[in-house]
């Protein structure tokens, strides 16, 4: 009897992976498919901090510049004081058009740190987010109204592999510890990790 090699059982799995995503499609990269998902929509429910430290959620308009999501808030709303207070922030979004059950969206979220820009970059934050969201032209010079950019440092997208409700998680990482696959987010090299098992060469 033959003997079965480690490369050939790979082989064999991973025609058995393809099968089972998006009925015989294959997902593109992690940080690719996040990015797209990022793109086609310009809402998503940002999470900050209060001064007690308390979590708090609202629903907030981006524009993108460079992947980076571009946020207009009041300083009058509570999560504009918080990010003023506490720049540390994430981004859920969801994929538009959702299917019958909301848990079988493709989603994603971008975790980092929210600044002010300045200079050219202040004119191109303020050009990308109006280019996603024309509406805002009516209050994005208000004087309580800020810019910020949200650099990332971290994306985890989820999406359903199989209608028993499987899902495949994909974690990216700065400065994640191993080799793993590198992409580019905004600014810094991150790594995958699968599945909350690090990818190794």
């Amino acid at each position: 009897m033959r003997r079965k090699t480690h490369g050939s059982r790979r082989s064999r799995r991973r025609p058995d992976r393809a099968a089972a995503v998006g009925g015989g499609r294959q997902p593109g990269p992690p940080a690719e498919e996040a990015r797209t998902v990022a793109a086609t929509t310009n809402v998503g429910t940002l999470a900050s901090l209060t001064r007690d430290g308390d979590p708090w959620a609202s629903f907030v308009t981006y524009g993108l510049l460079d992947d980076s999501p571009v946020l207009c808030v009041s300083q009058m709303a509570e999560h504009g004081r918080n990010l003023a207070h506490d720049p540390r922030a994430s981004i859920a979004i969801v994929a538009p058009n959702p299917p019958a059950d909301p848990l079988a969206s493709t989603r994603i979220t971008l975790a980092g740190y929210v600044y002010r820009p300045e200079g050219d970059e202040l004119a191109a934050a303020r050009e990308a987010h109006l280019a996603a969201i024309p509406a805002a032209h009516i209050y994005i010079d208000f004087s309580d109204f800020s810019l910020w950019v949200l650099r990332v440092l971290r994306v985890q997208r989820i999406r359903r592999l199989r209608a028993n409700g499987l899902r495949d998680r994909r974690v990216l990482r700065r400065r994640h510890r191993g080799s793993g696959h590198p992409v580019r987010l905004p600014g810094d090299r991150i790594t995958v990790s699968a599945g909350g098992r690090q990818c190794h060469r």
